[in-house]
């Protein structure tokens, strides 16, 4: 049996729950608050996704230059295995130093604001989160059941 995690929400006050707001040639009439979902996180919902969020940030992290080819990271809110994590040089220094500057390339691409894309560069220091499953995310259930409001845990089969 698989849980999830609900967190407690409310009608979003910009749209009054439509998903609809002033017309943008962009994006339409979606409503910039809700995103078009009608509804927004309350105050304890978002209480609760940023402890859960850095939960998993603190013990669910890999450094860039630890990637490995099949790793399965979380970028802008979806799922990606990582296809490649290659070094691409050095530039500046902190302290003597040098940042280390590295390519990630995913498997498929990351839709954005400013487009698709399939690579990313970055700091060798930087961070990504892993995608958590299985007993990593059982841990993640057991710290959310630690929480006093603002989450609720759903079983589904």
């Amino acid at each position: 049996m698989a849980t999830t995690l609900r967190y407690e929400s409310k009608t979003c006050g910009r749209c009054g729950g439509s998903g609809h707001y002033s017309y943008c040639q962009s994006y339409g009439t979606t409503c910039f608050s809700c995103r078009g979902r009608k509804t927004v996180l309350s105050k304890a919902g978002a209480a609760a996704s940023a402890a859960v969020d850095a939960f998993i940030k603190a013990n669910f992290s890999v450094m860039v230059r630890n990637l490995t080819p099949g790793t399965l990271v979380r970028v802008e809110g979806v799922t990606r295995s990582v296809v490649t994590a290659e070094f691409t040089g050095s530039y500046g220094a902190s302290n003597g130093v040098p940042y280390e500057s590295w390519m990630v390339t995913f498997n498929k691409p990351i839709k954005s604001a400013f487009g698709a894309y399939a690579s990313m560069g970055l700091s060798g220091d930087e961070t990504m989160v892993k995608a958590v499953a299985g007993a990593d995310w059982a841990a993640v259930v057991e710290f959310a059941k630690t929480l006093k409001k603002g989450v609720t845990l759903v079983d589904k089969p």
